[in-house]
């Protein structure tokens, strides 16, 4: 335990816990640390300071990598929900950036462990915070596509391609059209709109991944491989729809 440690000594611990995190046989160590410090600075600073909301963030995180996701997403509730009564009980602002970043990472948790009903719920909070103070940012972009993740696995593509849309023109703005990550949203946006029966609208669209991802990445990569699968799939789905025949009107008797 660091008991009445300085800030310096737990800011020490802190970074030494992140440091045992990244060594695959030492992450109990890498807990342990992380508890103490979490311990130490909510004596020294608050459980709700900052800094201690640093560490419990960290230590979700490697409860998350770890296997231990029940146990990560229940510190990071309890810690949003100690955020909640402090303002309610001493009357205070909200701390908006701290709860931001907890409500982020838990909407990532819930999505990396499939609860994607669970986590459009937090992504849509997160949102709507990012888009009065920061309508075009780039951490709006990731949650708009992450949103539009969520909402294609749960097969809502009309409200998935409007998500898909806004976070490509946002990584475009940016980075560039050309860039990896924004041809990545590009492509998902095609497939939507693909679960749509939009092939004619997504064909250009896959194209453009296409060509983009060989520029930048090489004619050999993996993703320009699986490109070049997505295209000939749009072909062959507009092959097929117009190779239906209309049924022949049938004479009035």
């Amino acid at each position: 335990k660091f008991g009445a440690a300085s800030e310096e000594a737990l800011l020490s611990g802190h970074n030494l816990g992140a440091f045992l995190a990244g060594l695959p046989r030492r992450t109990a160590d890498a807990e342990n640390q992380f508890r103490s410090v979490i311990d130490g600075r909510e004596h020294l600073l608050g459980p709700l300071h900052e800094d201690t909301l640093l560490s419990k963030r960290r230590l979700a995180d490697l409860l998350a990598s770890t296997g231990r996701r029940q146990d990560a997403e229940l510190l990071l509730r309890e810690t949003l929900a100690g955020l909640d009564r402090s303002a309610v009980d001493e009357g205070r602002e909200r701390n908006d950036d701290c709860e931001q970043r907890v409500l982020e990472d838990l909407s990532n948790l819930l999505r990396a462990s499939g609860d994607y009903e669970g986590a459009e719920v937090i992504y849509r909070q997160v949102l709507a915070a990012q888009q009065v103070s920061h309508p075009r940012g780039l951490k709006t972009a990731d949650t708009e596509y992450h949103l539009g993740v969520c909402l294609s696995r749960q097969g809502q593509w009309a409200q998935a391609e409007a998500y898909y849309k806004a976070a490509a023109e946002t990584y475009t703005l940016w980075h560039s059209a050309c860039d990896p990550l924004t041809l990545g949203v590009v492509s998902n946006l095609a497939c939507c709109l693909e679960e749509q029966n939009k092939s004619l609208e997504a064909e250009p669209l896959h194209r453009r991944v296409l060509m983009g991802l060989k520029a930048a990445l090489g004619q050999s990569h993996p993703s320009v491989a699986r490109a070049e699968e997505l295209v000939n799939l749009n072909l062959s789905r507009r092959r097929s729809a117009s190779d239906v025949t209309p049924p022949q009107a049938r004479e009035a008797d």
